[in-house]
């Protein structure tokens, strides 16, 4: 950090300067987030129903966050946005919410194992990308 500036003045910053679509994403998003906080422990029967309908939520976060991304000329950022969207969209059509099956039990075997490939690419992309960056 620069001598003489106040912590948590560039946050500001930025923050003024994002259109109102992408802080209301935000907002959304961390509202989904906090809901799920402040309901736990779901009833019992909810939490399959309630998890698949939080994923599908943050799918369309997602998607939101690739068309703000291309919108805004941040290539780089719309393609680490889309692989997320790709990621999340996998969880809720395939994984262990979108079963009627025990959703902890099936979470290791479909859910951890999608993530861990996904972000390991995405990893690989962005060293990728910062290696052939010019400097």
């Amino acid at each position: 950090m620069s001598p003489g500036v106040e912590p948590g003045f560039r946050a500001r910053r930025i923050l003024r300067t994002l259109p109102l679509p992408v802080k209301a994403l935000a907002a959304t998003w961390l509202a989904f987030n906090v809901a799920l906080v402040l309901t736990y422990p779901l009833p019992r029967g909810w939490t399959q129903p309630v998890l698949h309908a939080w994923q599908g939520a943050m799918v369309l976060c997602a998607g939101a966050a690739v068309i703000a991304g291309w919108a805004r000329r941040r290539e780089r950022a719309a393609t680490i946005a889309l692989w997320l969207a790709g990621l999340e969209l996998i969880i809720a059509t395939a994984g262990p919410y979108a079963r009627n099956a025990n959703v902890f039990a099936a979470w290791r075997t479909v859910g951890a194992a999608v993530y861990a490939f996904g972000f390991l690419l995405l990893a690989v992309l962005q060293v990728f990308w910062r290696r052939s960056s010019p400097r």
